[in-house]
């Protein structure tokens, strides 16, 4: 069968697709700007702001076929940062002075900081959020129980005294990628949603689906009744705060629906 070539033709009307192919020219500068794919300064970023909704990012992520996009205030600047701390060599990255550095700016930008690590990161992301107290912390997935291997104990102190601090937040998600990817069950999620439950409160606890990632485990679907299962009996109120109105404080996002 004759490839007619039309899934390409909506391509043609995506600037930044035909820049990254070499069919539309740019301006060099002869620096590591000619690195960067998109510039935020000049347009080429897509984003969101604060005030759109959900079904808005969806469309514009979906059109720009990509699977995540920043959150950018009127001045172009982002409601917060994230970094793949679980990654660097050192567990206790987080705690180095250049780094605590950054996060100090991060935070007198009135920025939040998602916190990516793993168990073997929890005692410097403990110091940090006693260190800076006015910094908005979020621990991502649950900062990633070992859930395959059934260890649990180690990672429990950590989030308890991670929950003893009021400027840190836990997100639901990332759980389904860390138990047996093909055989893990709901129930396999419950004493580590539960634990944070208890230690951080409806109030401080929000819903991520960590979609596309969460698609190595399951569907999108799957992964959000199994979340509603762990989490056990909600109140309406409660429903409402970890599957939106949380995240919505915390990033500081729009109320309107």
């Amino acid at each position: 069968v004759c490839d007619t070539g039309n899934k390409y033709l909506s391509k043609m009307y995506n600037d930044f697709w035909m820049a990254e192919q070499g069919f539309v020219s740019r301006q060099p500068h002869g620096d590591l700007c000619d690195l960067i794919s998109h510039r935020h300064e000049a347009g080429e970023v897509i984003s969101v702001g604060p005030e759109d909704t959900l079904l808005t990012a969806f469309t514009r992520m979906r059109s720009a076929d990509v699977s995540q996009v920043p959150v950018v205030d009127q001045n172009g600047h982002p409601l917060g940062i994230r970094h793949q701390a679980e990654d660097e060599d050192d567990p206790d990255w987080l705690v180095r002075a250049d780094v605590l550095r950054g996060l100090r700016a991060i935070s007198a930008a009135n920025m939040t900081y998602d916190l990516l690590v793993r168990p073997r990161n929890l005692p410097a992301a403990i110091a940090v959020a006693r260190e800076l107290p006015s910094l908005s912390l979020v621990v991502d997935h649950l900062a990633k129980p070992e859930i395959r291997a059934g260890r649990f104990d180690g990672w429990a102190e950590g989030m308890v005294r991670l929950a003893e601090l009021p400027n840190v937040w836990c997100k639901v998600s990332g759980m389904t990628t860390e138990a047996d990817r093909v055989n893990w069950l709901p129930s396999d999620l419950v004493p580590y949603v539960q634990h944070v439950r208890r230690n951080f409160g409806d109030r401080r606890l929000m819903f991520g689906s960590d979609w596309p990632v969460s698609l190595l485990a399951g569907s999108y679907l799957r992964t959000f009744n199994a979340t509603i299962t762990a989490l056990g009996e909600l109140t309406e109120i409660s429903r409402d705060a970890i599957f939106g109105g949380n995240a919505k404080e915390f990033y500081k996002l729009a109320t309107s629906e």
